[in-house]
């Protein structure tokens, strides 16, 4: 069986698959955004459940809009903005972010990486944790053989690796 990650694309259908919980949603042209879903800049697909404006969020946006030459009058305005009324939704932070410089304006279609709860590392993905695992904990072909070595049948693996 073949696994597809993020975007998935087969005639007019759509399906995308949220990278930090695995739940899948499709629809018949449709965008991230169709379904629940959004998407970064990094190809992150993640459900807008999981978007958080987080206290960190702020800074991480300034330092992006000085870093893409935005004017210092509008980043001083988007502070004084964010400071004064701060944002509860990812609606009101594309809003307050395509107000900014109009280089911004498909932020509603591609988030920025700054917020997107992965990027920003409010969470963790499954793959980068088990692959973190691999590189320092042990390797896979010892992981292997300790679970051939403690199980001798399917549901036996199932129930040492997942505990079910």
């Amino acid at each position: 069986m073949k696994i597809r990650k993020g975007f998935v694309s087969n005639s007019s259908s759509s399906s995308f698959v949220c990278d930090i919980c695995g739940n899948a949603e499709s629809g018949y042209d449709a965008s991230p955004r169709d379904l629940g879903m959004l998407r970064c800049q990094n190809d992150h697909t993640y459900c807008e459940s999981h978007y958080v404006v987080d206290d960190g969020m702020m800074e991480r946006l300034v330092a992006r809009f000085r870093e893409d030459g935005v004017d210092a009058v509008a980043i001083d305005e988007f502070v004084s903005e964010w400071k004064s009324s701060p944002p509860k939704t990812e609606s009101a932070v594309t809003d307050m972010i395509e107000g900014v410089d109009s280089q911004y304006g498909d932020v509603n279609y591609e988030q920025l990486a700054e917020t997107c709860p992965v990027c920003s590392m409010q969470n963790i993905t499954d793959d980068c944790i088990i692959g973190y695992y691999d590189r320092h904990v042990k390797p896979k072909s010892e992981v292997v053989a300790e679970i051939r070595a403690k199980a001798t049948n399917f549901e036996e693996m199932r129930r040492l690796c997942l505990g079910r």
